[in-house]
């Protein structure tokens, strides 16, 4: 750095020491050209430094290194000098001041700031040290020190005047420092301010950096200057900041130099032509400094400025500054300008200022002071102030241009409200004091001229006509001054309009001028002209005098703002000269125009003003006002115009009534607009003119509401906020009582003025108060109601027929209409309904003040049902899922869906016009009535009284009864799902406390004829258990009102939380219960339509287990304990005696009493382990042993529960994770399991099975038995352990053995009876197998140590039948598929078609978890372990494990082959569909399998693959893995099973492509074969691709890409390129298998699908934005981190199978993390895919997210494996060397051949391999360059475009190049094929001898030999 470009790094010129370096410096060249700043260096300076021969070396190298240009260099040689100056002495620093002094000088106007800034910091070091040796050089130093201390940056500036203070700690001592170097400063100051650009650029800078520099320069020596004249003449520095004791010293220093100074200081002024060409400067910097330096001069010297002769130059140089336009100077140009006004008055009398001053200043004033309003306005008064009266005649003139141009101020775009607030204020300010100081300007007899030249001219003519957007020609046509006209020319202000926005504050400016003004009499012309101006206005008919109407009302309004007290004397001129004038003027020009504006401006002025609008207090009680107001105002006000709105006659009128005098005229008002009324007429039938009337009369109730607090206010009687309810008595009438009823019973309530009348009487003026009394408010609701309920009446919902009279309460004056049989009838109840709506809209906010029972609950219920008839069923139409989310999380839009969209799409063209009218009546009501919907929030309701929430409760609770038990036919889900809403809505709206939430549900619950079902509800006061009825029979419609119920509660629990609900209380802890029939009941009946028990009800009774104590049971679970199990026994209908494990899927009869008790304890007992064990104590001690179900009296019926119950208690309580167990309980339980134990052994063998009662007692004692030994414990994986870990006595094993032994001694006996039962009993005879199996597990997992070899043999041989029959089962199952589907059979594959002997289906799944128990006990080590095992290995376990691991894979791929074979021959995969979900019913057993399978060996899945394919029976071995795999009901583990088959050996080859594993009959049919052949024939992949695997890969891309995120289409997608992506990472690089799959995902272009289905997944923080995105649920931070991590494993595992193996159940969770695996995979296998696909992105941002993603988490793994292949690789010749730098990520292949080289450098992305790399040669050894580049952009070709390794890339290049050298001869003049110096080949060949020579070799050998012949044959060449 700081080093020419190609310049050599050490040359002779450079020193090689630093003695010969200092010996250097010493014999250098004073200065950079000889030049000390800006000026020569002296023969004594020079001498001087060429004297000092005790420099020393170091410190004179750094101060050489400063004269370089590089700013680094200089920094460097700074910081190096500054430690040289602390560390050095006062004499060897005095050998250094003299160049640093010259460096100094010249550093201190470096263009770099740290330079600048660095170097003073050196300084201030130096003179810390240097002390008194720093004098004789402080003359030569001082000047650019001083004009440094005035940097325009802070920092340098700063540092600089730190360094000055600390040489000159003292105030004094600084003064004496600038004194003692005064001339060499003044010197200074004028060299620099001589600079010019030329000189600059000849003292070395560089032309690009002299702008910057001179102006610094300029501007620091001019503010230095005004600052030296600030401390030696008028001693003071704002520099510095001492005390005044250090001032005066100071000032006493510097007394006896002030001549001299002034002399210099003049002489420079003159000298530099009084700063002219720097006052005029380009750089406003300049500019400000010259302002300050002549603002300096004329504080200090201002006799330089008195010259006569140079006056007029003065002027233009000062006042011409008037032109100035950048901001930031005028706060010194004003000071300036000031100043010189005030020390030089005369200046304003030259000729100059007319010319060259004043128009700059006018321009300055109508510009806005170009932008500096806040400093430029508070000037213009002072400077108007010190201009000297004899030099502005004529006056009218001046100050006509004056106010003219700051007026035009106002005009300037984008004034912010400080600017136009400080112009308005010094507009006033400067008005006002002209005005009062006119005599100054004018003689005694011409000032009042002046004073009204100026209010005409001025205020008038330009504010004023500006402001009311006026032509001033209105007032120079009735004017006879011929100078009033001409300036009217002169300011054409119709022209210039003033913005709206500041209307307001111009007229506060004109009042402002107006009050001060006011008591000197000069406002005659401009009040006559005003009232002339208004009057004009008024009368004016224009579309565009709106806004001048306007602008008179602001003014009038700021007027009663700015003057509140209008009777105080001083501003009785407001009254007298301006309102009442108006008024009086006004009125008969407002009654001919009747425009809006300006009746609201009267009315305005009326409630302002009040009486004193139309005179004093004295006249306003005179007869002829009242008259006037009743026969002319009135009627005037209260007629109609069809031109004009009738609004503002209203408030006209109202306005009269805020004065209290005019109070008494409310009657005949209202008479007077009630005229139309006929007394004893009904009126039903309303004409246009009382239709008018009605229209005029809403209009006064309406605006009389609004003004009421201004109404009451005048008489003093009423409230602050006018609430007082005997203030309103006398405005309301009787008349308006008759009105409303008249019209709300006429047939003209449809119209809008009778909607508007009814809603304004009905709208409360005050709280609890309308202008109607109460009883016609009764009337008038009851009459709306019926409206209402004859709609409601229309809906074809059952429960709308019940509600009116449910509503009613039998009420018979209402008489609601049934008969709608007319279209007719029916549009017109729509209409009046939607009127009525309208005007309910305005009640209902009110009706909690008024309490009006019964009408208003009545009304309140008449709503709602209105709610729920017609707005709640539009959830069906707007919602895809009814159910789908809560709607707690719904908002109110939500809730009732908006029906906006148009009548037209509503209408039906095929309808007759009568039927699309009411069709636009229902669409309207609905929107209005949603409409009132939305605006009438829970707390308007919460405000009613208690009677009548009470009312309103009972009235829609019956209402929602009648819909649950409704017996017609409905949606179960749709209606209870409604039903909850409505309560939701009823608890919301009217409820208050608990106690009311709690009336209210169980008024819903309360029992009935068909609820509830299974739970016999005791009496309210009754403490007794429910008891638990038997199942009965049911009608299908009292099933169905039971599902309601059931789902209603559901769905109201999830609303209100469930311990509201089914607790009854609002706390979990409560002890109180009052619902446990429900909880029971629900329980019971476990599933509804649209939900189940599992959900809200079990979660809730596991919540209140978790915030009870262990010791104590809760009350809610102590009593569904006792009433479930008391009705378990008697309730449990059909054969139990097949139930397997208690799963939630396999507990059969659902709905009963048995299942309810399982599931609610296996819920409890899933808890945490702190409590989990007490609760499974205090159950089994407390309910199961004390039960009678247990003692010796007990039936099979009363046994058959508890298998189950200890099935999932003992887990728990022999768990020894749990804790130190309780002695006590340990002994007691030890005790009952082997009283159990010998139960079980006193009865006869199983052998002995028949279906009498004691053997089935007997069966029933074994099996509870067997439950008191788990084989699953919590937190343990394999039964072994699980038996290790419990908690059993050797006494209770010894009594287990004993009893599977004595069941052994007759098993063979057994086994022939069985094999000789008949079909039809086989059923019968293997329930004693099933149990003896249960048993079989139980020993084996806790006594198989002390087994013989002849009981390992018998239980081997049991279990090799238990799953030979499971094998037998599901292949009869898998050919009776086929067989249904080949043979063309119709309809559906019924569960029961496919397996009839489901104790087959248990039989095989408890003999697999034996064959599990038996593979863990032999992965045991221990001793005891080895000696059992030699046990078992003596019984054939080998062949035994064997053929049981085939069995179990024959299984897996029966029912594989079974539903590929449905989906083969059933397009719509119902059939395939029925397999699944039969498997799901056999979920344990599938368990079970799925782990068993996963550790068979290769050999064992090649065997079973075969013998599915040899079987023949459907498509073969994978088509059932793909099957297994892709199918929609599968349990996870299965499909988990099918993908590690298909993904590893010895089955991955055939996942992917056709093949078989057998050569004779195959997975590989006929059709197959062919297919393979014919794509063997075209070499194309895709006919040999598996079909199957093709389907998934060629999803299309737009159902894919919009599909949900967690959908089977998805998953199915990316498992199949899961499958591809790992078959091609585990083939070889060269394998033709590969290149052929390679083609074809090049070929297909299937690849981008893929990707951009994965950015789906993994949400980056920036997306491509296209509309297939979809919503993400999770963050998208924790979603690209999981991605992350996948990628990251798979780029480094090459295999996805870790994301796969916990992909179920799928959530969007686990697919984000296939799909980063995916991404790893992808780009590790398909570069050149991925790439492609990259560079194809248009969104930057996406490409971008991308980008980091990949490098952050792939690249570095995929660089580390390209640079491990390389380091590994092994070249066979010496030809070619490769070297890899992973620093620098290049890859340099070095091609040796004899001396020369061929280099190829491959350069890698950081994103590798999103980007291309780069190719290059370096040294091409004899290879044309056209064929190098080929060379190069192949290879930068295959590494882009195709997906190969760096290392295959080189290996293609370097065959390329032994290609070109194979065959080529040495050249026979040099012996070499390569030429050693331009290395190139051998080419020119002779004709004859065919021989090959370089060209140089040649020409060489022809210039030496002198002959151009052959070196050979010696022929001519």
């Amino acid at each position: 750095m700081g080093r020419e470009k190609g310049g050599s790094s050490r040359n002779k010129s450079r020193p090689s020491s630093s003695s010969f370096a200092a010996a250097q410096v010493r014999a250098a060249p004073v200065g950079f050209g000889g030049y000390v700043g800006s000026s020569l260096v002296d023969s004594t300076f020079s001498g001087e430094r060429e004297t000092s021969q005790d420099l020393d070396g170091e410190a004179a190298l750094h101060l050489k290194r400063l004269s370089k240009r590089d700013p680094t260099t200089k920094l460097k040689a700074l910081v190096a000098l500054r430690a040289i100056f602390k560390e050095h002495s006062v004499d060897e620093l005095s050998a250094i001041l003299p160049s640093w002094v010259f460096e100094y000088k010249r550093l201190v106007q470096d263009n770099n700031r740290q330079v600048r800034e660095n170097v003073h910091g050196a300084m201030a070091d130096l003179t810390t040290n240097a002390g008194k040796g720093l004098l004789p050089h402080l003359r030569s130093l001082m000047g650019a020190w001083w004009v440094s201390q005035f940097d325009p940056s802070r920092e340098i500036a700063e540092a600089a005047q730190r360094s000055f203070q600390v040489t000159f700690p003292d105030r004094k001592k600084r003064v004496d420092a600038l004194i003692y170097c005064f001339k060499g400063i003044m010197t200074h100051l004028d060299e620099n301010l001589k600079l010019t650009p030329q000189a600059l650029i000849e003292l070395g800078t560089l032309p690009e950096e002299v702008p910057e520099k001179l102006e610094r320069i300029l501007s620091c020596s001019l503010l230095a200057l005004a600052a030296l004249l600030d401390v030696l003449v008028g001693s003071t520095s704002s520099l510095w900041k001492e005390g005044a004791v250090e001032s005066i010293s100071a000032a006493s220093a510097a007394a006896g130099t002030g001549e001299p100074v002034k002399e210099a200081a003049t002489s420079l002024f003159f000298k530099h032509k009084f700063f002219q060409s720097f006052v005029k400067n380009k750089s406003s910097q300049v500019r400000l400094a010259s302002y300050q330096t002549l603002l300096t001069y004329l504080q200090h010297i201002p006799e330089v400025f008195t010259d006569e002769e140079n006056l007029d130059n003065f002027v233009k140089l000062v006042l011409g500054a008037l032109g100035e336009k950048v901001t930031s100077c005028h706060q010194s140009m004003w000071d300036m300008i000031l100043l010189f006004s005030k020390n030089i008055p005369q200046a304003w009398g030259c000729s100059s200022i007319r010319k060259a001053v004043l128009p700059k200043f006018w321009e300055f004033l109508r510009h806005g002071c170009f932008g500096s309003q806040q400093i430029s306005y508070p000037y213009i008064l002072p400077f108007l102030a010190l201009l000297s009266p004899q030099f502005l005649a004529p006056p009218q003139d001046f100050f006509l241009e004056f106010f003219g141009s700051l007026w035009q101020g106002v005009y300037v775009p984008a004034l912010s409200i400080a600017d136009r607030l400080s112009l308005f204020k010094t507009f006033q300010e400067c008005f006002v004091w002209v005005v009062k100081n006119s005599k100054r300007y004018a003689e005694a007899t011409s000032d009042k001229l002046l004073q009204d030249f100026l209010v005409k001219e001025v205020l008038l003519k330009i504010v004023w006509c500006q402001y009311a957007d006026l032509s001033c020609q209105i007032f120079a046509e009735s004017s006879q001054d011929q100078d009033f006209a001409s300036a009217v020319v002169k300011f054409p202000t119709s022209k210039s309009v003033l913005p709206r926005q500041i209307c307001d504050e111009v007229a506060a400016t004109i009042i402002s001028i107006l009050i001060p003004l006011s008591q000197e009499g000069v406002l005659h012309a401009f009040w006559s002209g005003f009232q002339s101006s208004c009057v004009g206005v008024l009368l004016d008919t224009s579309s565009g005098n709106e806004s001048r109407l306007a602008r008179l009302g602001t003014f009038f309004s700021v007027l009663d703002v700015k003057i509140p007290n209008k009777e105080e004397s001083s501003n009785t001129w407001v009254l007298l000269d301006v309102v009442q004038p108006f008024v009086g003027k006004g009125f008969s020009a407002i009654k001919s125009s009747g425009h809006p504006e300006a009746l609201r401006l009267f009315g305005k002025l009326i409630s302002s003003y009040g009486t004193f609008a139309f005179a004093m207090k004295e006249q306003i009680l005179g007869d002829s006002i009242r008259r006037r107001f009743l026969q002319e105002v009135v009627p005037w006000c209260l007629s109609g115009d069809e031109n004009r709105p009738i609004e503002p006659k209203i408030e006209l009128l109202l306005s009269f009534f805020e004065v209290k005098e005019f109070h008494s005229y409310w009657k005949p008002t209202i008479d007077c607009v009630t005229a139309w009324l006929r007394p004893g007429d009904k009126q039903s039938e309303l004409n246009e003119n009382d239709l008018f009337q009605v229209e005029v009369l809403a209009t006064l109730v309406e605006k009389f509401s609004d003004r009421w607090v201004r109404l009451v206010k005048p008489g003093g009687n009423a409230s602050e906020d006018g609430s007082d309810p005997h203030a309103f008595e006398p405005w309301r009438l009787p008349k308006l009582d008759i009105v409303g009823l008249v019209v709300a019973s006429s047939n003209n309530l449809i119209h809008p003025s009778c909607v508007r009348l009814l809603r304004n009487f009905l709208s409360p003026v005050i709280p609890k108060q309308s202008l109607l009394s109460p009883d016609a408010i009764v009337q008038l609701l009851e009459k709306l109601s019926t409206y209402l309920l004859e709609v409601l009446d229309l809906h074809d919902m059952p429960w709308t027929r019940a509600a009116p009279s449910l509503i009613l309460s039998g009420k018979a004056n209402y008489n609601v209409n049934k008969a709608h049989s007319g279209d007719v009838e029916k549009v017109n109840i729509f209409d009046l309904a939607m009127s009525a709506l309208e005007v309910v809209e305005v009640t209902l906010p009110s009706l909690g003040a008024m309490q009006l029972v019964p009408t208003g609950p009545q009304l309140l219920s008449t709503m709602f049902c209105l709610y729920w008839a017609f707005l709640k069923p539009l959830l069906r139409e707007t919602s895809e899922d009814k159910l789908e989310g809560s709607d707690d999380e719904r908002g109110e839009e939500d809730a009732y869906p908006s029906v906006d969209g148009g009548e037209e799409n509503t209408l039906n063209q095929d309808l007759t016009s009568t039927q699309n009218q009411i069709e636009r009546s229902r669409y309207s009501f609905l929107k209005c009535l949603q409409n009132v919907r939305r605006i009438c929030s829970p707390t308007i309701y919460q405000k009613l009284g208690t009677e009548c929430r009470g009312c309103v409760r009972r009235i829609l609770t019956e209402i929602v009864r009648s819909s649950l038990v409704s017996e017609e036919p409905s949606d179960v889900v749709l209606t209870s799902s409604l039903c909850a809403s409505w309560v939701r809505e009823i608890v919301e709206y009217f409820c208050i406390g608990e106690d009311e939430i709690q009336a209210t549900i169980s008024c819903t619950l309360a029992p009935n004829l068909f609820w509830p079902n299974w739970v016999a509800v005791p009496p309210p006061n009754d403490n007794s258990f429910p008891l638990v009825k038997p199942s009965q029979k049911t009608t299908l419609i009292e099933e169905e009102v039971h599902q309601r119920f059931c789902a209603y509660t559901d769905t109201l629990a999830k609303y209100l939380s469930p311990s509201r609900v089914y607790a009854g209380c609002d706390s979990m802890t409560s002890n109180e219960v009052y619902r446990v029939w429900l909880v029971i009941e629900l329980l019971c009946s476990w599933e509804w339509p649209g939900g189940s028990a599992s959900s809200h009800l079990l979660e809730f009774l596991c919540d209140i287990s978790r915030h009870s104590t262990v010791e104590k049971i809760p009350l809610l679970l102590d009593i569904c304990f006792r009433s479930l199990l008391a009705g378990s026994s008697f309730t449990s209908s059909g054969p139990i005696d097949h139930e397997g494990p208690v799963e939630s899927d396999l507990i059969p009869d659902i709905g009963s009493p048995t299942r309810a008790l399982l599931t609610l304890l296996r819920a409890l007992l899933n808890g945490e382990a702190a409590w989990r064990r007490g609760i499974a104590e205090k159950f089994f001690f407390e309910y199961v042993a004390k039960s009678s179900n247990v003692t010796d009296s007990a039936d099979a019926d009363a046994l058959k529960v508890l298998p189950f119950v200890l099935s999932i208690l003992m887990p728990v309580m022999r768990d020894s994770d749990l804790g130190v167990f309780d002695v006590e309980n340990f002994q007691s339980l030890k005790r009952i399991v082997c009283d159990w134990l010998n139960k079980a052994l006193s009865f006869p063998p199983l052998v002995d099975f028949e279906k009498g009662s004691t053997e089935l007692i007997g069966k029933h004692w074994l099996e509870v038995a067997v439950a008191c030994f788990p084989l699953q414990m919590p937190g343990v994986s394999s039964g072994i352990a699980a038996a290790a870990s419990a908690k059993v006595s050797l006494q209770e094993t010894s009594l287990l053995l004993r009893l599977l032994r004595r069941q052994f001694l007759v098993a063979r006996d057994a086994e022939a009876k069985l094999l000789s039962s008949d079909t039809t009993d086989v059923m019968l005879e293997l329930v004693p197998e099933l149990t003896l199996a249960k048993l079989v597990a139980a020993s084996v997992a806790y006594c198989w140590q002390d087994f013989s070899v002849e009981e390992w043999a018998l239980i081997m041989k049991c279990l090799r039948k238990w799953v030979d029959s499971a094998v037998i089962e599901y292949e009869e199952m898998t050919e009776v598929v086929v067989n249904f589907h080949k043979g063309g059979q119709e309809g559906d594959l019924s569960l029961q078609q496919l397996s009839e002997r489901k104790i087959l289906i248990e039989l095989a799944t408890t003999a697999l978890s034996i064959l599990i128990l038996l593979k863990d006990i032999n992965k045991l080590e221990t001793v005891t372990a080895l000696r059992a095992l030699g046990t078992l290995r003596l019984s054939n376990w080998v062949a035994v494990e064997d053929h049981m691991m085939e069995s179990v894979l024959r299984i897996l791929l029966a029912t594989g082959l079974s539903e590929a074979a449905a989906l083969e021959f059933n397009a719509g995969g119902d059939a395939a569909n029925t397999i699944s979900k039969h498997r799901m019913a056999e979920s344990s057993l599938w368990e079970s399998l799925a782990t068993v399978a996963l550790g068979a060996s290769s050999r064992a899945r090649e065997a079973a693959a075969r013998a599915a394919d040899l079987w023949g029976v459907g498509k073969g071995s994978i088509s059932a893995l793909y099957a297994l795999l892709l199918s929609p009901n599968s349990s996870g583990a299965l499909q988990w099973v099918a993908f590690q088959f298909l993904s590893t050996v010895p089955i991955q080859h055939l996942a992917v492509t056709w093949g078989g594993i057998s050569q004779n009959q195959g997975e590989v049919g006929e059709g197959a074969e062919q297919e393979a052949a014919k794509g063997e024939a075209a070499l194309t992949t895709a006919a040999t691709l598996r079909p199957e695997l093709v389907k998934l890969l060629e999803t299309p891309a737009r159902l894919l890409l919009q599909s949900s995120f967690t959908s089977d289409l998805r998953l199915h997608y990316l498992l199949g390129w899961s499958l591809l992506l790992m078959r091609l990472h585990s083939l070889s690089p060269l394998s033709p298998t590969r290149e052929r799959l390679l083609n074809f995902v090049r070929d297909s272009d299937l690849s981008p699908t893929l990707l951009d289905c994965l950015f789906q997944h993994i949400a980056l923080d920036l997306t491509s934005g296209t509309s297939t995105s979809r919503r993400r649920t999770a963050p998208a931070g924790a979603k690209v981190s999981i991605a992350a991590t996948s990628a990251t494993r798979a780029v480094s595992s090459g295999t996805v199978s870790f994301a796969v193996e916990n992909l179920w159940p799928v959530k969007e969770e686990s697919l984000v993390i296939l799909a980063g695996a995916i991404y790893g995979l992808l780009i590790r296998v398909l570069p050149a895919c991925v790439r492609i696909w990259f560079t194809g992105l248009r969104d930057r941002s996406t490409a971008s997210a991308i980008e980091n993603f990949t490098s952050s988490n792939c690249s570095t793994q995929l660089l580390a494996d390209e640079f491990l292949q390389l380091q590994a690789s092994v070249v066979p010749d010496d030809t070619l060397s490769i070297r890899a730098n992973r620093t620098l990520r290049e890859v340099i292949a070095v091609y040796k051949k004899e001396e020369a080289c061929l280099d190829i450098v491959i350069r890698l992305p950081s994103c590798y391999p999103l980007r291309a790399v780069e190719v290059d040669c370096t040294r091409r050894l004899g290879i044309s360059e056209t064929l190098l580049r080929k060379w190069i952009l192949s290879m930068a070709a295959f590494l882009r475009n195709q997906n190969g390794a760096m290392l295959e890339a080189i290996q293609m290049w370097k065959k390329n190049v032994d290609r070109e050298f194979e065959g080529v001869e040495e050249c026979a003049i040099c012996y070499s094929i390569i030429h050693t110096t331009n290395h190139s080949l051998p080419r020119l060949a002779c004709k004859t001898c065919k021989h090959k020579f370089h060209s140089a070799c040649l020409y060489k050998w022809f210039s030496t030999s002198h002959k151009s012949t052959c070196p050979l044959c010696q022929t001519p060449f």
